[in-house]
């Protein structure tokens, strides 16, 4: 092998290897004014949680024999799939109360871990609705992102 051959291969391993360990840079999510930003200059493993909105939501339209089923509810909350099995809890104490109407309140904020987006939100669930008459206990879903860059931008 000749000398240009062997320059440009070794050329081309330390780019590749410069290349990935910069894409492993831990990532963090910050709050400037009314937006969220990714940094990537900061070491940490994981940012503070941001708080971001709470949603409340009610199964007033939805039929009695929905309210049993995990995936209403965690569709209800916009939660995905797979993340909805601690909301088995409010499925069972909705069909043993025989609670016509269920509130949930859903508070959700969100943080960089790494190069993970995460999610959290902390439901509670309440059976009238000025929410004050807590049933049960809060449960907290943490949905993890790894789909890619993020852009977020609060609405003002």
């Amino acid at each position: 092998m000749n000398l240009l051959k062997k320059k440009s291969i070794l050329t081309g391993a330390a780019s590749l290897i410069m290349i990935s360990s910069l894409s492993l840079t831990p990532i963090n999510l910050t709050k400037n004014d009314n937006q969220l930003q990714l940094v990537t200059n900061k070491a940490e493993a994981a940012s503070d949680w941001i708080y971001v909105d709470t949603v409340k939501r009610s199964t007033k339209n939805n039929d009695t024999t929905t309210k049993g089923a995990i995936a209403s509810i965690g569709a209800l909350l916009a939660i995905p799939m797979p993340y909805t099995a601690p909301l088995s809890a409010f499925a069972t104490v909705i069909i043993s109360d025989n609670i016509k109407t269920a509130y949930f309140k859903d508070k959700r904020s969100m943080r960089m871990a790494g190069t993970v987006f995460q999610t959290k939100h902390e439901i509670t669930l309440y059976t009238d609705s000025s929410y004050k008459k807590q049933k049960g206990k809060k449960v907290t879903i943490i949905h993890n992102d790894t789909g890619g860059p993020k852009s977020l931008e609060l609405e003002k």
